[in-house]
């Protein structure tokens, strides 16, 4: 029930998408920040002597939820399944990255001021370490306060959106973990 649109580099570019530019310099600078986080993780996973490869697709997904609307019911994302092989790199190939999405990355556009009753909130099975998350019943909460970062795998967290109760906006990433030899594929 949400409103969804991807946002691709040229999504910023008038002259290229033949009218209107898709928003504006901050949700530019928001979108390239977003895309940018794989390559930190990248680093960081190194550094610790964990190296692993992520993939990131060209676009990010903004989404936005009304008053009264939009919620996510528990899920996991990804797709378990093995890649070797020709048929393996077909199969992978052809799936869409959200399928194979694994590290996903939520970028919270709204205000600060989220409070607990507006709903809106990204709800974990998981534990969960930050600063203002709710803890119930071993579930985690996370409020949708603008400007929060949220990083978590996707792929093993049981996660939900609660229903929101104010406009509740949301640019997410999805952070691919590769088949073997995904080095070629990124740069």
């Amino acid at each position: 029930t949400d409103r969804v649109c991807y946002l691709r580099p040229s999504s910023f570019l008038a002259a290229e998408t033949g009218g209107a530019a898709l928003g504006g310099p901050q949700l530019q600078s928001c979108h390239e920040r977003l895309r940018a986080t794989a390559a930190q993780l990248e680093r960081g996973f190194a550094e610790v002597g964990a190296a692993k490869s992520f993939l990131l697709t060209d676009w990010t997904q903004l989404a936005h939820y009304t008053e009264g609307s939009g919620f996510y019911k528990w899920h996991r994302d990804g797709l378990e399944s093995d890649w070797s092989g020709l048929l393996g790199w077909y199969y992978w190939l052809q799936r869409g990255a959200v399928r194979r999405r694994s590290v996903t990355g939520i970028l919270y556009l709204n205000e600060e001021d989220w409070l607990p009753t507006s709903g809106g909130a990204l709800r974990c099975r998981a534990a969960v370490a930050g600063v203002d998350v709710e803890k119930k019943s071993g579930l985690a909460e996370i409020l949708p306060k603008g400007g929060r970062l949220v990083l978590f795998d996707s792929r093993k967290v049981e996660h939900e959106v609660v229903s929101t109760l104010r406009d509740r906006w949301a640019l997410t990433a999805p952070g691919v973990r590769g088949p073997p030899h995904a080095a070629w594929f990124h740069e």
